[in-house]
């Protein structure tokens, strides 16, 4: 991205920060989105990925940045092939986001529309920032790990007493049957089945949980 942003933007970017924190995020994106990374030939590798952004367009600062075009290089480990991808970047577009509040986002595979990505941010309310921005776009987002700079390789501790019992069954169900894998190894109606209620209904506890545990990360 081109360095012509205002004078504000050039000083939030000549920071130093050791409050990062990095993630691995898996991004439901949205439909819209036109996310070079979620293709339709099926399950596949992310080898590369960039956003470009139009240079005169300066520095995101604030609103997202729309002005450009996701260009993705894919691996399809099942017929053994590349692809080189080119999407427009809408406000729905993921990458936007993590552009927009100078993140480091490096997206790693996609199966089933659902984008694994490891990001880097320089502090913890960057990151909270990110997760509001990505749900503004339509995306559903669930943390698989979160590490704190401070704390070297030790994850970050998380308050679950809010969790109910529902909710920690479920959570604890979809660790058992691989449902946070990446290819996922079961279903929300595997879990359904298991635990003997509907769909929405493990989809919601799920969500709720999960809810939870992100917010924790952040609230005193």
């Amino acid at each position: 991205m081109a360095p012509n942003g205002t004078s504000a933007d050039r000083a939030r970017l000549d920071t130093r920060s050791t409050e990062l924190l990095r993630a691995r995020l898996a991004i439901d994106v949205h439909p819209d989105s036109h996310f070079g990374v979620v293709s339709e030939s099926g399950d596949a590798e992310v080898l590369n990925h960039q956003l470009k952004l139009d240079p005169s367009a300066g520095e995101p600062s604030g609103n997202l940045a729309t002005d450009g075009e996701c260009h993705s290089v894919l691996f399809y480990p099942e017929t053994d092939r590349q692809e080189y991808v080119v999407t427009r970047a809408t406000d729905h577009c993921i990458s936007t986001v993590f552009a927009t509040e100078h993140c480091l986002a490096e997206p790693k595979s996609v199966s089933d529309g659902v984008v694994t990505v490891r990001v880097v941010a320089p502090r913890k309310q960057t990151f909270k920032r990110v997760l509001g921005l990505l749900a503004d776009c339509g995306a559903e987002v669930s943390v698989k790990w979160l590490l704190n700079g401070k704390q070297g390789r030790l994850p970050v501790k998380t308050d679950v007493a809010q969790i109910t019992d529902k909710q920690r069954e479920a959570i604890e169900t979809a660790l058992e049957k691989g449902y946070y894998e990446n290819p996922r190894q079961a279903s929300l109606s595997d879990l359904a089945e298991e635990l003997g209620v509907t769909d929405s209904a493990v989809s919601q506890r799920l969500g709720a949980a999960e809810t939870k545990l992100v917010k924790s990360l952040f609230e005193p």
